[in-house]
């Protein structure tokens, strides 16, 4: 589940919730980004020292409810469940055709993310789109092998992507390595932001793979 930071939980009139919270941005019912708009929210005692935030929002696509509760106290509240629980999201089957590797690297990335795990979601993700890339040079541009995989991520980006996609899958390279450094120089780019690009990445290879592999030839 992907979150944006968002000013106050309101219901009814009322302030349930005063500052910065973490909104999700994604339905669980479609799979949509979506700006859910809040139905309605109340606060429990939960512990001796937080509460629990019970948040009902509608998503602007589907118009279906879900449910987020928060713990924490006045003064940061953090996501603690999203009701229904969201499904993974698979890479499509031509990526799976691609790059079994790859595809497998995702999924484990999705379970991550789903968790708000998001420092090893970036990392793995990083991690699947290196083996995507690599299969994709080599399986439809037919790039010798050897020489692929003797490449970093950075250089078969440079080396194998077409200019228009270049500079995205080089923001997933570097957020994804920042994720797994001592000192996170990237620390305020939110997962959202990755997550777009990284997305951007995958559909362009997966159209790159659909025109090498059209339906019917001459």
């Amino acid at each position: 589940m992907e979150f944006k930071y968002k000013k106050n939980i309101i219901s009814g009139g009322r302030t349930v919730f005063s500052g910065e919270y973490p909104k999700p941005m994604v339905c669980p019912h479609c799979g949509i980004h979506t700006d859910s708009a809040i139905t309605k929210a109340d606060i429990f005692n939960y512990t001796e020292d937080e509460q629990a935030y019970v948040v009902s929002f509608r998503c602007t696509d589907c118009e279906k409810t879900f449910l987020c509760v928060y713990i924490g106290t006045s003064g940061g509240i953090r996501p603690e469940a999203i009701i229904p629980v969201s499904e993974e999201n698979p890479v499509s089957d031509n990526i799976k055709k691609l790059s079994p590797q790859g595809a497998k690297l995702h999924s484990q990335s999705e379970r991550a993310a789903l968790r708000s795990d998001y420092e090893l979601a970036m990392a793995g993700y990083r991690s699947a789109l290196e083996s995507i890339i690599k299969d994709y040079a080599i399986k439809i541009r037919n790039e010798s092998q050897d020489d692929v995989a003797s490449k970093t991520l950075g250089k078969a980006i440079e080396a194998y992507l077409e200019e228009d996609i270049l500079k995205s899958a080089d923001v997933v390279r570097i957020l994804g390595n920042g994720a797994t450094h001592y000192v996170n120089a990237y620390e305020d780019i939110d997962f959202s932001t990755f997550k777009l690009y990284y997305d951007w990445v995958l559909q362009y290879i997966d159209h790159r793979y659909q025109i090498a592999h059209p339906p019917v030839t001459r």
